[in-house]
């Protein structure tokens, strides 16, 4: 699948001491990561603290699939609002999981801080922005539906939000914990604390073609890995090797941009992230050496040609967009590129075991939240492999679409049958 095209902000590769070669002979180890990504360093990174032995296996070089080409908001709002997911998951559900993505953001930070990852990690304020005078009573009820569970959001109208951040919108939700990130440094920087704890990579190594079983994987050279569980985290290339996906998911082109850096005080206060409630969409955030990095405008293109001859017109148009709600002009762009991206109906993450694999577990982070995503999935299967209970399994396993009708898929996850909570 190609997943990106044009040139992406993270162009430099990160110099990495990390280990790593072509798989030239057979293995054995407690768990295999299919994928070298956030999703698959974060499982990896996991389940080495924990004690398993892992391998961790990627037919491109490290970090090079969809993390290299995201924009790394890193925030608890979903694709999906709260007000939206009740009549589809039930009040205490819709709850459930937004303090869950809520207590992930404090997790990503524990982590961070106390592994010391250098990954340009910074807070900042969130604001998810009204497009239109009529989205400003859904967000009102939306902000006080996250206070009425402990989340921090309050609403701010529009002479709010100019007076504080220089925004022309109708109004918006302003949330105090966001974060943003370089996401391969924290990529290589979980890739290398897993090889600490003796994670073995094989980068540049492609398995066969296939639903394989999870005990055993082949590479196209013809060598073995024996593995008593196996974690995909192989993003939205997991839909052309396990077909049965794609009625779980629709797959989409997103459009981002870079601009050249800008006068620091041009900047919008705060350098909040910025995220419009609109279809197509756009978000905006800063970066360390103050560019700003822009996305959204989103479509159903996926041919590679198609999609690289859009992209001019999207990027001017994603250019427009940030002069319309932050007044800024002149910014010139650096270099723009195209990605395939996945979301489910509900703007979950799909994770866990399908009932006809019970040791073959998902880290897909379908949706606009997918780092955050990658985490949870994380903890979630660590948990699982290791016996422990994680009352968050049920809200993004395969079971729910089960239950909805959506799928014939399930799951044999006999864990927690009850709300998650933090």
């Amino acid at each position: 699948m190609e997943l990106r095209t044009g040139t992406a902000a993270w162009q430099q590769p990160i110099p990495t001491e990390i280990t790593r070669g072509t798989l030239a002979a057979d293995e054995r180890c407690d768990v295999a990561v299919i994928g070298s990504g956030l999703s698959g360093a974060l499982a990896a990174f996991h389940l080495a603290r924990d004690g398993a032995d892992v391998v961790i296996l990627d037919k491109r070089p490290l970090s090079t699939g969809s993390t290299s080409v995201s924009t790394a908001l890193i925030q608890y709002d979903l694709d999906v609002p709260m007000v939206e997911l009740i009549p589809t998951l039930g009040l205490a559900d819709a709850q459930a999981v937004y303090r869950t993505t809520r207590g992930a953001l404090d997790d990503m930070r524990a982590m961070i801080e106390e592994n010391e990852f250098a990954c340009d990690f910074v807070q900042r304020p969130g604001l998810y922005l009204a497009r239109k005078a009529d989205d400003v009573l859904h967000l009102k009820h939306e902000a006080i539906a996250r206070e009425q569970i402990g989340i921090e959001a309050k609403f701010l109208d529009s002479s709010q939000l100019h007076d504080q951040y220089r925004i022309e919108r109708p109004g918006a939700i302003h949330s105090s914990v966001s974060y943003e990130m370089d996401p391969r440094k924290l990529a290589v920087g979980l890739l290398s604390a897993a090889v600490a704890l003796g994670a073995r990579i094989y980068d540049r190594t492609t398995l066969t073609s296939g639903n394989v079983p999870a005990s055993s994987l082949s590479t196209i050279d013809g060598h073995r890995v024996e593995a008593e569980h196996v974690v995909f985290a192989t993003g939205y290339e997991s839909v052309e090797r396990f077909p049965e996906l794609r009625e779980l998911c629709s797959l989409k082109t997103t459009y981002a941009l870079a601009t050249q850096p800008l006068p620091r005080q041009d900047l919008w206060p705060e350098r909040a992230l910025l995220w419009e409630m609109a279809d197509p969409y756009f978000y905006a955030r800063t970066t360390p050496d103050d560019r700003i990095m822009i996305g959204g405008e989103d479509d159903d293109v996926l041919d590679p040609g198609e999609r690289e001859k859009r992209l001019p017109a999207k990027a001017r148009r994603l250019i427009e967009r940030l002069e319309e709600t932050a007044g800024i002009r002149g910014a010139t762009i650096d270099r723009s590129w195209a990605a395939t991206f996945a979301e489910t109906e509900d703007g979950l993450p799909i994770i866990g075991t399908r009932d006809d694999a019970s040791r073959c577990y998902f880290n897909l982070g379908f949706g606009g939240n997918g780092i955050l995503f990658g985490l949870i999935g994380a903890q979630i299967i660590r948990d699982r492999i290791s016996g422990r209970h994680n009352p968050a399994a049920r809200l993004f396993g395969f079971s729910r679409f089960a239950r909805r009708g959506c799928s014939e898929l399930s799951t044999d996850d006999a864990t927690a049958r009850q709300p998650a909570h933090r």
